[in-house]
C-alpha cells in the first residue's frame, strides 16, 4: 500500500505544475492514494483537474476563498469510506472484509499556533476511537529540534505537541530521502528548512505493518516536499507481540531511553502511571530498533517479547 501526502500550495493556477506533478506522482509511484493539502479550491474543481488520473474515490474540503482545501483521490480496491473531514483533517476507513479494517487520518496542521492546540485535540479524540491508526501529513508543527536548519532555536507549540503525542501514544514511522520537506526558499543565512511532513503510526497498525517506511521527495514546485508512505500487501495478519531483538540490549541507548521515560511526570493513579510509562518505554525502544536494525547491520535470532 502507498499513500502520498503533499501540501501543494495551490491547484488553481493555469501556469502551475502542481497538476501535471500529481499526475506524474499517480503515474510512477501507484499509489492507494494521494492527499493534497492547501489546494486553494474547491474539491469539484481539484477533482476536475486531476479527471485524467481517473480517481474511484474522491474526498475533502473546500477552501475558504484562497486559504486551506483538502483533496483525497483515491485509487483503491477495497471499500474505502470518508468518516469525518474539516478544515484541516480527513479521516478514511478501509474495509478490506469483515474482520480487517484500518483508519487512515490525513492532517493539515493550522498555520497559526494558536488554532493548532484545537487540532491536536480533535485527532486525540479520533485516534482514541479508531484504535488501527495512520496519521500522515503537513503537520505544520516541528517534533524534533533536529528537524529544522537555519532560523530562530524556538519551536512554537512544541509543548502542547508533545503533550499530543504522548497522550496518542503513537510511533514514529522511519523516514528516508531529503531531511527536511519544507524550505522558505531563501538563500544563504536567510534559508531555513524543516521537516514538517511526516507520519505516525498506533501499536495496532504497526502490529498489522511493522515495515511501515516514509520517502521524502525532493521540495519541488510547491515550498513543501510530497511524501510516500509504503507499507506491505493489505493482507491479513496476524497480530502477535513485537519481538524485541536481543542484540539492541547491548547499547547504552535502551537504558538512557528506560531511565529519560521513568524520570517523567505523569499524572493520575499509580497503576496508570506505570501503564503509561511502559508502554512510553516499549514504543520508544521499538523506534530506536526500527531506526538502527539496518544502520548498524546487527540481527540476532534471539528475540524478547514486547
Amino acid at each position: 500500500m502507498k499513500i502520498i501526502s503533499w501540501n501543494c500550495r495551490g491547484t488553481n493556477d493555469v501556469r502551475s505544475l502542481v497538476v501535471p506533478y500529481v499526475v506524474w506522482l499517480k503515474e510512477y509511484f501507484a499509489p492507494m492514494f494521494i492527499f493534497l493539502s492547501e489546494t486553494k479550491a474547491s474539491l469539484s474543481n481539484v477533482e476536475s483537474l486531476v479527471r485524467s488520473c481517473k480517481p474511484t474515490f474522491v474526498c475533502g474540503i473546500d477552501s475558504i476563498g484562497s486559504k486551506g482545501g483538502l483533496a483525497v483521490l483515491g485509487w483503491c480496491p477495497y471499500n474505502v469510506f470518508c468518516l469525518f473531514s474539516s478544515q484541516n483533517l480527513v479521516l478514511c476507513k478501509i474495509v478490506v472484509d469483515s474482520t480487517n479494517e484500518m483508519e487512515i487520518l490525513l492532517v493539515y496542521g493550522a498555520p497559526n499556533v494558536e488554532v493548532r492546540l484545537a487540532v491536536w485535540g480533535k485527532m486525540l479524540d479520533l485516534i482514541l476511537a479508531f484504535p488501527t491508526c495512520l496519521v500522515l501529513g503537513d503537520f505544520n508543527q516541528l517534533d524534533l529540534f533536529s528537524d529544522k536548519l537555519g532560523g530562530s532555536s524556538s519551536i512554537k507549540g512544541w509543548e502542547a505537541f508533545i503533550q499530543w503525542k504522548l497522550a496518542s501514544n503513537l510511533s514514529d514511522v522511519p523516514f528516508s530521502g531529503p531531511p527536511f520537506t519544507w524550505s522558505n526558499k531563501r538563500e544563504d543565512t536567510d534559508l531555513i528548512l524543516e521537516r514538517l511532513d511526516r507520519a505516525y503510526m498506533s501499536t495496532d497498525w504497526f502490529l498489522k505493518f511493522p515495515d511501515s517506511r516514509v520517502t521524502n521527495q525532493p521540495i519541488l514546485i510547491s515550498d513543501h516536499a510530497a511524501i510516500v508512505f509504503e507499507t506491505s500487501h493489505l493482507g491479513l495478519k496476524k497480530h502477535r507481540p513485537y519481538q524485541l531483538e536481543a542484540w539492541c540490549l547491548l547499547f547504552s541507548d535502551i537504558a538512557s531511553i528506560v531511565e529519560e521515560v521513568w524520570n517523567l511526570v505523569i499524572v493520575g493513579s499509580p497503576m496508570f502511571t506505570l501503564s503509561r510509562k511502559l508502554g512510553l518505554a516499549r514504543n520508544r525502544i521499538r523506534n530506536w530498533c526500527l531506526k538502527n536494525k539496518k544502520s548498524r547491520g546487527l540481527t540476532s535470532n534471539n528475540s524478547l517479547t514486547m
